[in-house]
């Protein structure tokens, strides 16, 4: 907001602020747990049992998170909170709770089989990344470059990089 940054890398934009934006790439969000007998094998709705683990307060995951609950109108229980990613899925695949997470930072516990996508359709929610800078910005002729360079590229990047998590779409 003091123009003291160029990019933001975002799923949730702040208010009231004039941001340009380019939009990257959906961000499918879904209720993972250990990889474990019981989730393979539940027919429940695993968090009327069991603790949900959330993001910090201000984190994008957990406002997407909130708002989809008060969409479904759902209270889950809340177990506990931490401050990055990582430290929930560590937290997750150690059996401490449940949480909902982005595809694109679970890929490698999915293919390791430390973490499982539970599934439950209503716990599934959807954010989109999206690189913005403030509209009164005057960005430098670097930033200008990448700017255009995301223009030009984008799809060939997504291809390259994330179009593997199409296997998880939820259209």
């Amino acid at each position: 907001m003091n123009f003291e940054i160029d990019f933001a890398l975002v799923s949730v934009l702040p208010n009231n602020e004039d941001f340009e934006e380019i939009i990257l790439m959906k961000n499918p969000l879904f209720l993972v747990g250990p990889r474990t007998e019981l989730v393979e094998k539940s027919n429940f709705n695993i968090l009327d049992q069991y603790p949900l683990i959330y993001r910090e307060e201000g984190s994008g995951t957990r406002m997407v998170m909130q708002q989809h609950f008060e969409q479904i109108n759902y209270s889950p229980k809340i177990k506990m909170e931490l401050t990055s990613t990582e430290a929930v899925k560590q937290a997750v695949i150690a059996g401490l709770g449940y949480s909902i997470l982005s595809i694109l930072s679970i890929k490698n516990e999915l293919i390791q089989k430390e973490l499982e996508i539970i599934p439950d359709t209503k716990m599934r929610s959807r954010s989109k990344w999206r690189i913005i800078w403030l509209k009164k910005k005057k960005l430098s002729p670097v930033g200008e470059a990448f700017v255009d360079y995301i223009k030009k590229n984008q799809d060939a990047i997504y291809q390259k990089n994330f179009s593997w998590s199409e296997q998880y779409d939820l259209d």
